[in-house]
């Protein structure tokens, strides 16, 4: 039985190599590092704009509910919620109901710079587009949402690819297309 580096031979199994670590390095230094150092001068860390960003999607949840979505302990997601509150970008209060519970929301400076993270992102791949033809572009996005649907293959795929994007939850995203056609049902959603 063969696998599939098998199927690409040596050279091509070199080029995915090299492929996967180079578009681990964009996606980590010039999508995240840079573009958070260029919007917040360097003051947010990847792991809190993680945070932030599933805050801002959730609007509401608790720590605990951080935590499970980022997979990361209590203790880490507590830390990460204090240096938000302490920077302006998150509002911790007490819910309405339960005193012992506490809800976390994104500020409107949260909201504005996860808008202007998101922006800057899209620019910079929109400029790298920019130097393929349009029909080059459209074919290119095609074929990575063909190359996802088809790399998450297993719920453990789906699930640690899934934005857990919450109110903004779209129903013909990648991930939600896999999930249905492995569970037979679209991903929940808060």
């Amino acid at each position: 039985m063969s696998n599939a580096s098998d199927k690409v031979g040596p050279a091509g199994r070199a080029q995915l190599e090299r492929f996967v670590e180079l578009l681990g390095a964009y996606s980590a230094t010039v999508l995240t590092t840079r573009v958070l150092d260029a919007v917040t001068d360097g003051s947010l860390t990847p792991a809190q704009l993680e945070a932030l960003t599933f805050i801002a999607r959730h609007g509401g949840c608790s720590t605990k509910t951080l935590s499970e979505g980022l997979r990361i302990s209590i203790p880490s997601a507590t830390r990460s919620v204090d240096r938000l509150v302490r920077k302006l970008l998150v509002d911790r209060r007490e819910s309405g109901v339960d005193r012992r519970l506490v809800m976390l929301t994104a500020t409107p400076a949260g909201e504005a710079l996860l808008g202007a993270v998101v922006q800057a992102r899209v620019t910079r791949l929109a400029d790298a587009l920019g130097a393929l033809t349009p029909a080059e572009g459209t074919q290119l996005l095609t074929l990575l949402e063909r190359f996802l649907l088809v790399a998450l293959h297993d719920e453990q795929s789906v699930d640690a690819c899934c934005l857990h994007c919450g109110d903004e939850h779209d129903r013909a995203c990648v991930v939600n297309t896999a999930h249905t056609v492995l569970m037979g049902r679209p991903v929940e959603h808060p």
